[in-house]
């Protein structure tokens, strides 16, 4: 009886020890087994396979459009103009964005606004090296276009 209990338990702690924790809609695609890099401290700044938003870079441009506060930049004072914001951010193995930092510094509330939009986004592709997938830096830019009216 113990043995069947113990069996039971030991089952159901396996299972619970497989199950996913990550909570983000993505499907992230398995590499070959034993070719993921766990050293987390080794983070790639040039790959193969660099990381991607999920559907690419079209798909950052449409999710851009969909969720960015357009007149954010106007609302706070900003002058009538083009602006970009420059992020860099780190990509986990799992498609976790991390460490995400603004490298321009144009106001107005941009910087915040895009470093809103991309940690409130989906996980994205992690980078590859090797055919094994790394955690890796990425920089992208975040458009933002302030026209009076």
């Amino acid at each position: 009886m113990i043995k069947i209990i113990l069996s039971i338990f030991f089952f159901l702690f396996t299972i619970k020890g497989f199950s996913q924790t990550l909570t983000k809609d993505t499907v992230i695609n398995d590499p070959p087994i034993g070719c993921v890099d766990n050293d987390t401290s080794r983070v790639f700044t040039k790959l193969e396979i660099e990381p991607e938003f999920p559907g690419g870079e079209e798909a950052w441009i449409a999710y851009i459009k969909t969720n960015q506060h357009k007149d954010l930049a106007a609302l706070n004072g900003a002058p009538e103009g083009d602006y970009t914001v420059m992020l860099i951010f780190i990509v986990s193995i799992h498609g976790v964005v991390e460490n995400v930092r603004a490298e321009t510094h144009n106001g107005f509330g941009m910087e915040e606004e895009a470093i809103r939009l991309l940690q409130s986004g989906p996980f994205w592709k992690p980078g590859r090296q090797n055919g094994c997938i790394v955690t890796a830096y990425k920089r992208i830019p975040v458009k933002f276009v302030v026209r009076q009216q």
